[in-house]
């Protein structure tokens, strides 16, 4: 799910599907059997009248990871995810011909049936830019490692359809 648009499950290529959230509002992504809770809030980012996603919590059993972007008062986007209640530090990814528009912090949240992984990603187009009120926001990709434990709810959990 990136800012403003999903594919689900079963994404085979193609335009992505529009979504809208509710400002400060938690939004269901993801939930199963095991208990395996995903949610997102969004906040006021991009165009006029859009959404981002500003934080993604993962809850299963006692575990639970928050992965934040805020904006602090000096006005910088901070990126930060805690763990049980203990900051964790990003990730750095090194890439070879890295191109401006990939992301340079995310957490990777691994189940033993989904990995999740959210991006910190900022303005990259020039139209994006010159937007001051723009901001960043979070991506988070969901990637199945083995059958789900059905049955799963939410945005994303509702395009999952179990076999082959």
């Amino acid at each position: 799910m990136g800012g403003t648009n999903y594919a689900g499950f079963q994404y085979k290529g193609g335009a992505w599907t529009p979504y809208k959230g509710s400002l400060g509002r938690f939004h269901t992504l993801y939930t199963d059997r095991s208990g395996t809770n995903v949610s997102a809030v969004f906040g006021a980012g991009g165009k006029p009248g859009q959404t981002h996603i500003r934080s993604v919590q993962l809850s299963r059993g006692g575990m639970r990871v928050v992965v934040t972007v805020a904006q602090a008062p000096s006005g910088r986007w901070v990126f930060s995810a805690v763990a049980n209640g203990k900051r964790l530090d990003s990730i750095q990814k090194v890439e070879l011909n890295r191109r401006a528009n990939l992301p340079r912090r995310y957490v990777v949240i691994t189940t033993p049936h989904l990995r999740i992984t959210v991006w910190h990603r900022e303005p990259y187009t020039p139209a994006m830019i010159r937007f001051p009120g723009y901001g960043h926001w979070l991506d988070a990709y969901l990637t199945t490692l083995r059958e789900l434990p059905l049955p799963v709810g939410g945005v994303l959990g509702k395009t999952y359809r179990a076999g082959p």
